[in-house]
């Protein structure tokens, strides 16, 4: 008896969401600050602005590349876990399509963790930006021209955020998917 399509599907998809987290990081990596202020003040700022606008801010452009590198370093981190989740994924999703006696469900918890390790950061970071926001009506509202109910913009950022999500809820689905697969298989 095969393992069920159900669980390969889930294993699958698990899979892809994770490989589209790496990249969507990968993108993110290039220019952080720009795009965490893109979310939160709307597309009214070139790349250029913000750097200025940063610095104007710090003091000095020593500032601004501590806390872009800063960005990139937890990022690179981020990337290296999903691609640990990554690993995780495609070995359960070979497991099921073998039929493999080895069990699924270690990797497939071993997906979910690192997703959840990866993602958990990514959504304090959110949820703290969020909040500075809705207090300060935007990050860069001193001029009040630009309120951040009005000005926030979906982006790659935030694409990272809700994508981080699902893919945390997928790959606890595939932990029971695979579970179950599991019990079936051993049952013959």
């Amino acid at each position: 008896m095969n393992s069920s399509v159900f669980s390969r599907g889930f294993a699958f998809v698990s899979l892809i969401m994770t490989l589209i987290l790496v990249i969507s990081c990968s993108i993110f990596i290039v220019k952080p600050l720009f795009y965490v202020v893109q979310s939160y003040c709307g597309g009214c700022y070139s790349d250029e602005e913000v750097l200025e606008i940063t610095i104007d801010e710090s003091g000095d452009m020593a500032r601004h590349e501590k806390t872009e590198m800063e960005a990139r370093i937890v990022v690179g981190g981020g990337i290296g876990i999903f691609c640990i989740a990554l690993l995780n994924a495609w070995v359960c999703l070979r497991r099921l399509n073998n039929n493999c006696i080895k069990s699924p469900v270690n990797k497939a918890v071993g997906c979910f963790c690192f997703n959840l390790l990866a993602v958990l950061p990514v959504l304090i970071l959110k949820f703290l930006l969020d909040a500075t926001a809705e207090k300060n009506d935007g990050i860069f509202a001193t001029d009040g021209l630009f309120a951040y109910k009005e000005m926030n913009m979906f982006n790659i950022f935030d694409f990272i955020v809700y994508a981080g999500i699902l893919t945390v809820l997928i790959s606890l689905i595939n932990v029971f998917t695979a579970a179950s697969s599991k019990k079936a298989l051993s049952m013959m």
